[in-house]
């Protein structure tokens, strides 16, 4: 459940991402909004939702670089610029959905 609202609400901010960040939005923004949310969510007593962590160990396997970094991190280290780490972010969370979809599917 808690899941499906992380990803529904990314999506969200992906395509209006200046009612959450503004109009200067970057990819830092992001990652600070998953990092508070995240934390929100512990606070709250909901330890079980690994969406965000699944998504950073295939970001890691997709650069091929295991630095204990997060997605937004490596993004960044891997782009030449904030509109592109963005772009790229995004490109990336909808691949991992599409495989995350289908290794659910296949349980």
């Amino acid at each position: 459940m808690y899941e499906q609202n992380i990803i529904k609400l990314l999506l969200f901010i992906e395509n209006k991402p200046f009612l959450f960040f503004g109009d200067d939005y970057s990819i830092m923004d992001l990652r600070h909004f998953c990092t508070g949310y995240m934390l929100c969510l512990r606070d709250l007593g909901i330890t079980n939702v690994h969406i965000l962590s699944d998504f950073d160990d295939y970001v890691a396997r997709y650069y091929g670089d295991f630095l204990s970094l997060d997605a937004c991190s490596y993004v960044i280290l891997k782009t030449e610029s904030e509109d592109a780490a963005f772009n790229k972010y995004y490109e990336l969370f909808h691949s991992f959905l599409e495989q995350h979809q289908q290794s659910d599917g296949s349980k």
